[in-house]
């Protein structure tokens, strides 16, 4: 049985080409970053609604921003991204996707990636973010896959990686040159810096 890929998307699949709102407003405030990311959870997590907005924006001390004239990032397919799943697809990987971000940057994927990806999981959606068991563990459960039937892939080493090793998955970090001599702790972590070399990585997977 062919193992499923559950991908991240921003900087693993895609490449928008500006900020999410979490990653703006986090920019704006000026409380500690680990402080603030707990209050921009909720923007994650729920559809975002203009009183979330105006809540989470106080809790910021910044200035809130009218939900309506939000204009959610476009994505471009990341190179290499689009043979990479026909190739996997061809082989018979089922591809699903994991990613955390807010009903206002939700948008479909980009170019021809939706006619290889079975299924589409989001955390407002979910109600949990990576590296949550709770997101990971809803992901399972609705491909009813075992732990070790499932590799995840994704650019951060936090959220995507150790993440879903923590539930006994597999993992393939995408780590860009500007990681530098950043590595894996753990095993069964590997390493690519470019798509291209997930086909080669996962080659005898499943024979």
């Amino acid at each position: 049985m062919k193992a499923t890929l559950i991908f991240d998307v921003g900087n693993t699949l895609a490449t928008f080409t500006a900020p999410g709102v979490v990653s703006r407003l986090l920019a704006q405030t000026t409380l500690d970053h680990r402080e603030a990311r707990r209050y921009l959870l909720a923007l994650q997590t729920h559809v975002v609604t203009q009183e979330l907005v105006d809540q989470t924006c106080a809790k910021l001390n910044t200035q809130t921003f009218d939900i309506s004239s939000y204009e959610t990032p476009n994505g471009y397919v990341q190179d290499g991204a689009e043979n990479m799943l026909q190739e996997l697809t061809a082989r018979g990987h089922p591809i699903v996707t994991l990613s955390n971000t807010s009903s206002l940057d939700a948008s479909p994927l980009p170019g021809s990636l939706q006619s290889y990806v079975k299924t589409v999981y989001r955390s407002f959606e979910i109600g949990a973010v990576k590296p949550s068991p709770e997101a990971f563990n809803h992901v399972l459960r609705r491909e009813r896959l075992g732990s070790t039937n499932a590799i995840m892939v994704g650019d951060s080493l936090k959220a995507d990686i150790y993440g879903a090793m923590a539930l006994g998955m597999r993992a393939v970090w995408l780590a860009p040159a500007s990681h530098g001599h950043d590595t894996c702790q753990e095993s069964p972590c590997i390493m690519i810096q470019s798509l291209r070399q997930l086909s080669d990585v996962l080659k005898d997977e499943g024979k």
